[in-house]
């Protein structure tokens, strides 16, 4: 199949423009509080292609002729540049839900509000549809500060002890459990089966699983005043966390997160297909197939490319081990 590329600039149809010229195109796909990239670099032999002015929005498709193109993103050009003596130009830009005011500092603070409160409250103030993963949108934080702080770096605050993941996407917020298996739309999501003839090439490492056969968490009683406890999991070793929480909601998410990283572990896998995948995209899930007993099940993906070059086009992706 032949490779396509689509791509507008400002609304305005640059794709024939540049048609012949371009080098290497790239869409970077990452989770949580990173930008998500695009890097062009186009062929500017005659010097009749203008650099876009920082700000100008993109957007980008890439695809085969024979069976049709995938949307990829709208991203703002953020950096430009060029080389010689073949007279290259580059391009870069970053997501456009990350170019909003979601990275502009904020003072303010939250009094008996669950994750899904706040949540959809910044999504309201930013222009975005909240998404929040049923497993922790209940989760209630007494009071929280934000001081001096943007909402994009308040929500991966409050996600980390969560083992969730925050991020501005297609137009909607979503602060999903990394593994929980969530569309943008916050749909169920399959995993999408990777198989040997996809493959060109992969590496990995399997780390241990089951450091810990339980969590304790404390929170504050501030009604009693005293600190009480809740624990996931059971039996030894035990990890108890450093952290007094505020709730025992909160807590006792907290304790089940760092237990399920616990089982999860740490282990990788990065690859590079031999094709275009579009269906995979940071956040959500991969199964390798036919690659032995070590890799089999479910992964979670941490980050996802799509690369148009003089190779082809094709998708490389790296994944950490999701919970068995």
């Amino acid at each position: 199949m032949t490779p396509a590329f689509a791509i507008t600039a400002d609304g305005a149809d640059a794709t024939a423009a540049i048609g012949d010229r371009l080098l290497s195109l790239r869409v970077t796909d990452q989770e949580g509080i990173t930008s998500d990239r695009l890097e062009i670099e186009i062929d500017n032999r005659d010097l009749r292609v203008a650099m876009p002015e920082h700000g100008a929005l993109l957007e980008v498709s890439l695809g085969f002729r024979e069976t049709g193109l995938t949307r990829l993103g709208s991203f703002v050009v953020d950096s430009t540049g060029g080389s010689g003596p073949e007279l290259r130009i580059r391009i870069g830009a970053k997501a456009a839900d990350m170019a909003g005011s979601i990275r502009a500092p904020k003072t303010r603070a939250w009094e008996d509000a669950s994750l899904e409160d706040i949540v959809s409250t910044i999504a309201g103030e930013v222009g975005l549809e909240p998404v929040v993963g049923d497993s922790i949108k209940a989760v209630r934080f007494p009071f929280v500060a934000q001081s001096a702080e943007s909402d994009l770096h308040l929500l991966t605050r409050l996600a980390l002890p969560l083992d969730a993941t925050a991020k501005p996407a297609d137009g909607r917020l979503l602060v999903v459990r990394r593994g929980e298996g969530k569309t943008a739309g916050g749909q169920a999501l399959k995993p999408v089966a990777i198989v040997p003839a996809m493959l060109l090439s992969w590496d990995f490492e399997i780390a241990d699983r089951g450091l810990y056969k339980s969590v304790e968490a404390e929170w504050a009683d501030t009604g009693a005043a005293e600190t009480r406890k809740v624990t996931a999991g059971d039996g030894t070793p035990v990890r108890k966390l450093r952290r007094v929480f505020s709730s025992e909601t909160e807590a006792q998410a907290a304790a089940d997160a760092a237990l399920a990283r616990s089982e999860r572990g740490v282990s990788s896998l990065d690859v590079e297909l031999a094709t275009f995948e579009p269906a995979l995209f940071a956040g959500g899930l991969v199964d390798p197939k036919g690659l032995g007993d070590a890799l089999a099940g479910t992964w979670h993906l941490k980050s996802v490319a799509h690369v148009l070059d003089g190779d082809g086009l094709r998708s490389e992706f790296r994944a950490e081990r999701g919970q068995e």
